[in-house]
């Protein structure tokens, strides 16, 4: 929802650019020489990203993963540190569920790992089973992976002591959630002007290259 208006201003500007050089290509003449511009190599590039992003998001809904999709997820700039936010505030949420309802804790962790929904993170958080076995604090366990934030870990320790382990972290999976919301909100935020810049100056090559082939004529 709150990339709407970025993708909205992208789709319409390389829509603008194809029909143009469609029709100026069909009409021939000093027209064609817009299909030499710049659009002419933008727009395939921006289609190739188009065709990959609805590839990711067909591939997400399908269920089906990959551990280097959701690595390169995890490396995105900006936006990989908020999708590990959410990672993690789905696996908080799963672990305090499965914790309230008396499941032990190294069968908690590792079902609620799952319910990541991102291969790369679900390994780190199932990699302190081991030491969760062996008798060790939650917070401490979790804590060796490094997935969870401090505050998060701290959160964690404070319930352990009081005897709150699932009210805590489903504070934990609130704060993320809203970090996450927050981030996702500032980035388009920022994406929806320079789309509409990248518009602008896409517009304004074709149309130097339109008249500078025109110009060309006489």
């Amino acid at each position: 929802r709150d990339t709407f208006f970025p993708k909205l201003t992208l789709g319409f500007g390389v829509f603008i650019v194809l029909v143009t050089q469609l029709i100026l290509r069909t009409i021939g003449g000093p027209g064609a020489a817009v299909g030499q511009g710049f659009g002419s190599h933008l727009v395939p590039a921006v289609g190739c990203l188009i065709l990959f992003y609805l590839g990711i998001t067909a591939l997400g809904r399908l269920g089906i993963r990959s551990r280097g999709l959701d690595q390169l997820k995890l490396s995105l700039p900006l936006l990989g540190r908020a999708l590990k936010q959410l990672a993690v505030a789905r696996f908080a949420r799963a672990f305090a569920g499965l914790y309230r309802a008396g499941v032990a804790l190294p069968e908690t962790l590792a079902v609620a790992a799952t319910a990541a929904a991102n291969q790369v993170i679900a390994e780190r958080l199932q990699a302190a089973l081991p030491a969760l076995q062996r008798g060790e604090r939650l917070s401490v366990a979790l804590a060796r992976v490094r997935v969870l934030p401090e505050m998060a870990l701290q959160m964690l320790s404070t319930g352990e002591e009081t005897g709150n382990v699932d009210d805590m972290l489903d504070k934990v999976a609130d704060y993320l959630e809203a970090e996450a919301e927050t981030a996702i909100k500032a980035l388009a935020s920022a994406v929806g002007p320079v789309v509409l810049i990248g518009v602008a100056v896409l517009v304004f090559f074709e149309a130097l290259s339109f008249y500078g082939g025109l110009l060309g004529r006489f």
